[in-house]
This record gives structure tokens, sequence and C-alpha cells, in this order.
């Protein structure tokens, strides 16, 4: 049932994991500060692909559970909806863990400038252009990120000519 290829690349990921719990515990390394850091920031880069992957095993280990119990007459309605609710969650939890084994880009964890400027169509451009910057800052509170204006050029009807912010 369970793909076996990255059932193995997250048993690797989970034994980098307790490394690293070990290596940030360890009293020989309690002194150097960056290198502590360095093992607690890539704990937490892995940390939810750990948490998903024991949620992952407890769901298959559920599942055949729930298959071996089939065939005992007084829990087979029981184990028919566990395993059904199961084999609709196992496909979403496989899903999600490839897509938090993609390599991430080195450039994610930088700043970001971002200038908006109303096009040709006058003050509805401007609005448009507000409205835009008021997007781009709300989804990076969304995502508890830091957004500064730089440099803005209002219309005076509520919009933009011109906003320069920078996203942290």
């Amino acid at each position: 049932m369970a793909d076996t290829t990255l059932l193995e690349k997250l048993v690797g990921i989970e034994e980098r994991h307790a490394e690293l719990e070990r290596l940030i515990s360890d009293p020989d390394n309690i002194n150097d500060y960056a290198k502590v850091a360095e093992y607690a920031q890539e704990r937490a880069e892995i940390q939810d692909i750990v948490e998903l992957t024991r949620r992952y095993r407890a769901a298959i280990d559920g599942l055949e559970q729930a298959q071996a119990l089939l065939d005992d007459p007084d829990m087979a309605d029981l184990a028919r909806e566990e395993a059904a609710q199961l084999e609709d969650v196992i496909p979403q939890m496989e899903a999600d863990l490839r897509r938090m084994l993609l390599p991430k880009d080195p450039r994610d964890s930088k700043n970001v400038i971002v200038e908006i400027r109303a096009g040709a169509g006058g003050d509805e451009a401007g609005i448009f252009a507000a409205d835009l910057f008021r997007m781009y800052t709300r989804y990076a509170e969304e995502h508890r990120w830091k957004s500064e204006i730089l440099s803005a050029h209002d219309t005076g009807v509520g919009g933009y000519k011109a906003v320069i912010f920078e996203v942290k």
C-alpha cells in the first residue's frame, strides 16, 4: 500500500532529525552558538515533515489493522468504516509529503522589493494598484512577514501612481 521509495526517504529524514536532536543537546556543542543555531534551523526545516511522517505511518498501521479486522464479523462494519476513512486520508498525506520533500529554493528566505505602478487608465488604474498593494501586504501579514513602504505616490482618490515596498 505505502510507497516504499517515499518511506525510504522519510526514514533518512527521521534519522537526521534524531541526530540533530542529539547534536543540539550535546554538551560538547553547547558553547558553539553558531553550530547549535545551524542545527536548530535544520531541525526546524524538517520538523513538519517528521510530524506528518509519524501521522502517515500511524494511518498506514491503522489501515492494516482495519483490514485485518474485516474477517471478524463483530468488527467488520467498524473496520470497513475506518478503512474507508483512512483510504481517503493516506493519498492526501502522501501528496503533502511529496510536496514537502521538494527541494527548497535558496532564495526563499531572502527579502523582496515589490514595485507596483498604475498603468494607463487614470484613477481606476491607481485604485487597482492600491488594491493590489493591499492584497500583497495582507498576504504578507498572513504569513507573518513584515512589509514596509519604501516609496508611495498617491493619486488623491485612494489609489497609487506608484508604490514600492519591501517584504521581509
